[in-house]
Order: structure tokens, then sequence, then C-alpha cells
């Protein structure tokens, strides 16, 4: 076999394996332009970084939520309302009202104008009676960009038939939905895309969210230091994630390698990551390390190199389709985080290759072996 051909099925085995770590991952094959609007209204530092979290005039509505509208001097119109997947909900004595993308306060105001044709003086209070799931859209640098569905604490919850009478009755407005409801935030976010990598740089993570319609409608957005929730314990940086949310991860030239040591320290990032190691090892193939290892780790997780073994091979596969391959002497005292022991990441590459006495040695023992002279050199030649 040929030198080109060894290359060849060198590189087709490397790309097998790369295949099998990103089958499992929650990949978007959509574009950076799909982001992109040229009639939205970016308005910087617009989102709430407050704690004081206002659902009123913060939270916008869309389909899938279902409302609680109690109506004073007139229960026969009080009960529950979904919104439809059209972003309409139809209720008692109105025509189908679209309430996509407003919030409760500017809903509230909306109906209540449209119900002094029909009651006098109309006094309506509204709360949210079951919430939708949060869906957003992570890219850039994590582990698994994509598409991804957050729960919600007491998603589930909604008000019964009697706690709706009962809130009648009292005729007052109640933030009982409001206050068994945690909704994820921008940490349950990354999580859920598996962590971040040594190239995060999350010193400037951007939101971008819908904006209400009747304030101008479009997307507002705001830049986070997500570093600081790690470093200074600033949480006024984890905000509030709803649906329709998009989180931008930017990746940085160099690696990051003291921020990727406080966020291992978190529960952020997977406890642990697979990587292949083949070649002159006591035992090669799948192993899991934890996370924060480093390459001399996984080598001796494997029960360490053989003897008579070469210089090791690393191989990484980007998200951009670059390839991170390096060939280096393996030195067992190599600080974590440098050229020859690099912090693993899922689907990492290592093979120890033989020494080039390992290789004479192997050809010298098939000399010895009792075998035919044409077998010895169809084996040569392979």
């Amino acid at each position: 076999m040929s030198i080109n051909k060894k290359m060849n099925s060198n590189i087709l085995k490397i790309f097998l394996i790369a295949s099998f770590f990103s089958i499992n991952g929650n990949l978007y094959s959509g574009t950076s332009s799909d982001l992109d609007n040229k009639n939205s209204n970016f308005d910087n530092e617009i989102l709430n970084k407050d704690n004081n979290f206002n659902y009123a005039n913060e939270y916008l509505l869309g389909a899938g939520d279902v409302l609680l509208i109690l109506f004073t001097g007139a229960p026969e119109l009080s009960g529950q309302y979904g919104i439809g997947p059209d972003g309409m909900i139809y209720l008692p004595e109105l025509e189908g009202i679209n309430a996509n993308f407003l919030t409760l306060s500017e809903f509230k105001t909306k109906i209540t104008e449209q119900y002094k044709e029909v009651l006098i003086a109309p006094n309506i209070n509204i709360q949210l009676a079951k919430v939708r799931p949060v869906r957003v859209y992570i890219k850039g640098e994590v582990k698994t960009p994509g598409f991804y569905k957050l729960n919600l604490d007491n998603e589930n919850y909604t008000l019964n038939t009697r706690e709706s009478q009962n809130l009648e009755s009292n005729n007052q407005s109640t933030t009982m939905i409001q206050n068994n409801l945690l909704f994820p935030t921008l940490y349950d976010g990354l999580k859920r895309a598996k962590g971040v990598t040594s190239y995060s740089d999350l010193s400037r993570i951007t939101v971008i969210r819908n904006n209400s319609n009747q304030k101008g409608g479009g997307k507002i957005k705001t830049e986070l230091d997500f570093l600081s929730l790690f470093l200074e314990g600033d949480q006024s940086q984890n905000i509030r994630l709803f649906d329709g949310d998009t989180i931008i991860v930017p990746k940085s030239k160099n690696t990051l390698k003291e921020q990727l040591l406080e966020v291992n320290k978190s529960n952020m990032n997977p406890e642990f990551v697979n990587v292949f190691v083949s070649g002159k090892v006591t035992s090669g193939g799948f192993i899991t390390i934890p996370k924060g290892s480093g390459l001399n780790q996984a080598i001796a997780m494997t029960g360490g190199k053989q003897l008579l073994s070469g210089k090791v091979e690393f191989v990484r596969f980007k998200k951009d389709g670059e390839m991170d391959r390096r060939v280096f002497s393996y030195k067992q005292n190599s600080p974590l985080d440098t050229s020859r022991n690099p912090i693993l990441e899922d689907g990492d590459i290592i093979n120890v290759k033989d020494s080039l006495f390992g290789t004479s040695t192997d050809i010298l023992n098939k000399i010895l072996q009792p075998v035919t002279p044409i077998l010895f050199i169809r084996e040569l030649i392979d």
C-alpha cells in the first residue's frame, strides 16, 4: 500500500470517529443570516437585568398561553381563555383579538377599550393561568448550538375552577401564577447546550428578544458580562429567558484558561467528556474523563504509553469546519492547558504513535517469522 493510500485511510478513520461524536449533537443547520432582520429595532441595554421582574410589563403573550380573565360585575364573562396558534384569543361579546407580542398590561388596555362598547365602565383583571414553554436558539461558541425547549418550574400549574371562583368572588387581582413560576435563566440555557468551550468569551454574551408590538415591534437586545457571575457572583447578568430569545456566545481568538477553570468548578458544563485514545497505549478506545482533564490525564487513564512509543498526535474538529492537529513529544509533567497538554473537549482524538525503533523492531520480527517470502513481501508493502 502506498504512503498516499495510508494517509487517506487515516483521514477516513479520523472522519468516521468525529462523525460518531457529532451525531449526538443538537446542531442547527441554519446560518447566522437567519437571525438578521433589517426591519428589527435593536436597542442596546434595553432588556431588564433587574432581579425585580415585572410580569405585567415584560412578559410577551403568545400561542399556548392561557389567561384567567375576571370581569367585576359580569361574572358570566369570567373564565380561562387560551391563545391559539395564530396568536388570536376569542372572548365573549368580542371578535377575535390578536394577543401576540403584547404584554399583560397592554392586552388589558386593549380589551378594556373594546369592552367599553359592551359594558359600562368595565373593570377587568387578567393573570396568567398557564404559560407556554420557553423555546430559545443558542448559537456561537457553545458545545452544541441549536434550538432548545427549556422547562419552567411549575410550568404545568393551572388555576382550577374553585381557585378561579375564589379570585372572582374576592374581586381582586392575584399574583398566584406569577409567584409560582420560575422562568429559566441564561445559565440554564447554556447548561442545556452542554456548556461552553475554552474559546467562549463569556464577558460579551448577547441576548436578542422580541419587542412588544405597541413598543414598535422588531427586536431588542443587550450585552451581558456573564463571566462576572462566576468571578463575582453578579446574578444580575443571569437574566430570565423568554420564548423566542436568541443567545449568541462570541468566540475568543485565544483560549481563556482562567475562565474555563472557573466554569469547570460549576455545574454548567457536563461532568464528563468523551474522547478517543488510540495507538501505543495499554488500553485504547473511547474513554470518559472528568471535565477539565488534560491530554496527559487521558493517556494515564488508558494505562499509560507502551514501551517504544513515539510522539503524540492530537486532533480536534472545530465547529467552523477547521481542524486543530498537532504532533509533539509527550511530556508527563507538561502543565495543564498548554500545547502539549490541552484541556480536552468532547470528540477530541489522541493517537500515540510508534517510535522509529519500535517500527524497525516490528519489521525485524516479520523477517524472523517462519513465513514464505511472498507473504513477507506482501506484509512489507502493506
